[in-house]
């Protein structure tokens, strides 16, 4: 593949949100041009949308695969997770439609002995041996693959399903007939590489997370799978601060000791939908997330789909904006996320927000203490780019938090706030839940808070992406759409409730890079 120039894009931090753009007939693989549309934490591609994402640290650089509408893996890189350069596609669909990858699907990175190898999934319906199989591309320096078609397998008919070896899976839906998205990791323990991946059982029809081994990432064995019962696509494992996960499509978990487990057996969870077990580490606008260590840290990269429309009643999209949080483990052991500190400094010198004066809400040391239920207080107008910062005490009962991008009155507004009593921190629109599937979506997450509790709160807005995070662990990532006149302020609906030491970011309009 002939190199095409590169474009560098300033993105100023490492929340890396790609505007998705709709059509299929996009071509990614032309040239970038000269002049693109960025602002501090807005990459937008110059052709297509961004799907499900492929994250690979190397040397010093940030790697960040994804697929786009034109079936290929988009590439981008940085050093310094401020500038990102947008790279040649790595891999493109084959050209002839009885080719065995007539679309790319998703899979994963590995280097070894100077050698990048790119496992993927191949797919095409007219391949009579299977429809989705195992295969291989390889590079010398991360920008220029070859494809290695010798290297290709298919699922092995015995322990893993496969149409032509065992026939059909009956009435098993298409989704769970499954043989993708291989994930490939050194296993130092077993000294071996292992590959995982979403397959299906020969005996009795199960989704499961199959596994092969290899010694050299050349020749794979099958074993039986690492977990059964569950329909996971886009899985990944990966070590965290002493413990091994395994994360999915959906923000849904399951961990372990060992990358052996043990983890859950004999499942059902591909009957309602095939979420892992686990707490969710962010609300279900967060989409086919992986991660990558660079050595210190660990990030997750995922999509943030574009509602239809768009319009915050809308129903998610496939494809959209990729977000990246730094990851982290709990107290309690749980998965946790947060804004990365180089995203929140890159929103500029933090500056304390002018409080009002109300008659409702006395002044305490930093803030304001509710004193009457049933309160808000309007601090003026966001900036459309900004991050917001505060400290809230939880109130002894009710509903508390901040609203934004309401109109001239305050009124028609998205909220972030704590419920109380169900135990939840909560976006919603003027009490109307976002998104057309709000109990797939869950635009909540599980907060465990005591009345007197002192929690932080960050949110942070760029266009109509919006991110929140609760005490740097646990995040809440959605589209906001129709912003009004966005202004924005403080509520709660019972007595008790203080707000403090809050402050704004604010970063300049989107400018043109040349």
């Amino acid at each position: 593949m002939p190199f095409l120039p590169a474009t560098w894009l300033k993105t100023g931090g490492l929340v890396l949100i790609l505007t998705g753009l709709v059509g299929q007939s996009a071509l990614a693989s032309e040239t970038p041009s000269p002049s693109v549309r960025i602002s501090p934490l807005h990459f937008r591609p110059q052709q297509g949308g961004a799907g499900d994402t492929i994250a690979f640290y190397w040397q010093g650089g940030y790697h960040v695969f994804y697929l786009n509408n034109a079936g290929q893996w988009a590439h981008n890189v940085s050093t310094d997770l401020i500038h990102w350069k947008e790279l040649p596609p790595a891999l493109s669909p084959s050209t002839g439609p009885a080719g065995p990858d007539a679309v790319c699907w998703t899979g994963s990175v590995v280097e070894h002995a100077g050698t990048f190898y790119l496992f993927y999934t191949g797919q095409n319906l007219k391949d009579p041996r299977n429809d989705q199989k195992v295969m291989l591309a390889t590079s010398k320096d991360l920008i220029h693959w070859e494809k290695q078609p010798d290297r290709t397998f298919y699922p092995d008919g015995k322990i893993y399903w496969s149409k032509s070896i065992n026939g059909s899976a009956g009435s098993l839906g298409y989704h769970h007939q499954a043989f993708r998205d291989p994930d490939v990791f050194w296993n130092e323990q077993a000294q071996q590489w292992w590959m995982l991946l979403h397959a299906l059982k020969v005996e009795g029809h199960i989704p499961c997370v199959g596994l092969y081994t290899s010694p050299d990432l050349m020749k794979w064995t099958p074993h039986s799978p690492l977990v059964t019962g569950v329909s996971a696509d886009c899985s990944q494992t990966f070590p965290l601060q002493g413990r091994w996960f395994i994360i999915g499509v959906a923000t849904d978990y399951m961990s372990a000791p060992t990358p052996a487990g043990p983890y859950p057996q004999d499942l059902q969870l591909y009957k309602n939908g095939g979420r892992l077990s686990g707490e969710p580490y962010d609300c279900g606008d967060l989409f086919v997330p992986k991660s990558l260590f660079d050595g210190k840290r660990r990030f997750l990269c995922g999509t943030l789909p574009r509602r239809d429309s768009p319009r915050d009643d809308g129903t998610n999209g496939w494809s959209g904006r990729l977000l990246i949080y730094e990851m982290s483990r709990r107290a309690d052991g749980t998965l946790g996320v947060r804004i990365p500190q180089e995203v929140e400094e890159s929103f500029g010198t933090s500056t304390p927000v002018r409080l009002p004066e109300h008659p409702c809400w006395p002044r305490t040391a930093s803030g304001l203490r509710v004193a009457s239920g049933q309160a808000h207080a309007n601090l003026g107008r966001l900036p459309t780019r900004c991050l917001l910062s505060a400290q809230l005490v939880v109130p002894p009962t009710g509903r508390a938090g901040f609203w934004l991008g309401g109109n001239a009155k305050g009124e028609q507004a998205f909220r972030l706030f704590v419920d109380v009593g169900t135990q939840r921190v909560i976006w919603d629109r003027d009490t109307l839940p976002l998104g057309a599937g709000p109990a797939k979506e869950r635009p909540y997450r599980p907060l465990k808070i005591q009345p007197g509790d002192k929690i932080s709160v960050k949110i942070a807005l760029d266009g109509d992406a919006a991110v929140a995070c609760i005490n740097d662990t646990v995040g809440l990532a959605t589209r906001i759409y129709d912003r009004r006149d966005n202004t924005f302020g403080m509520w709660s609906d019972t007595v008790g409730t203080e707000f403090s030491d809050i402050t704004l970011r604010s970063v300049h309009e989107p400018t043109t890079s040349k």
